[in-house]
């Protein structure tokens, strides 16, 4: 007995019924369905690859420290127009790239001092030069700098560890800056 007009779907009403795949179709669709799986998967793999490569430490280096033309000798006493001239030379192989900024801690806070822009040259030598109000942004008071040494994106999680121990050469000094010298 035929089926009724009304219970086939618009369809099978116009003859347009799809014949079943062939095996070779369904692995094609069961293959393309792997693709990105498989993708995330390798993307997933280069990632922690990438995360995990060994990154050499940061060398130690020599450090002169000059103030107003003299061996900076911590603490030591300044006044905020005080020529502050410090220069690290690395003792070893580079080992790659490395970035260098200053970190000062007054009254119990640390912060970065944004106007400290520390210059590294080719062969990896740091040199900060200037006023010490106009480096560190602090014209009297004692304060704690610490020009810091670091592979890219190794700076450390807060300003305040900074201060520690880390994966970077820390050059730390005290001052006392004071307007009457």
């Amino acid at each position: 007995m035929a089926t009724p007009q009304s219970e086939l779907t618009p369809d099978e009403q116009l003859g347009l019924d799809a014949p079943p795949p062939s095996p070779d179709a369904r692995n094609q669709v069961a293959l393309k369905r792997l693709y990105a799986p498989i993708a995330v998967a390798l993307l997933g793999v280069a990632a922690v690859a990438f995360m995990t490569k060994e990154v050499p430490p940061v060398p130690t280096f020599a450090a002169q420290v000059m103030l107003d033309g003299e061996a900076l000798v911590s603490p030591a006493r300044a006044q905020p127009m005080s020529k502050l001239d410090l220069t690290l030379t690395p003792e070893g192989d580079l080992g790659g790239p490395i970035n260098a900024f200053v970190y000062i801690s007054k009254d119990g806070q640390t912060q970065r001092a944004m106007n400290a822009h520390a210059q590294v040259d080719a062969q990896g030598s740091v040199h900060l030069v200037g006023p010490v109000r106009d480096l560190l942004g602090v014209s009297e008071g004692q304060v704690q700098v610490v020009l810091l040494v670091v592979r890219p994106n190794g700076f450390p999680e807060t300003p305040a560890a900074a201060l520690g121990e880390g994966p970077w050469h820390a050059e730390r000094f005290t001052l006392q800056i004071s307007a009457g010298g």
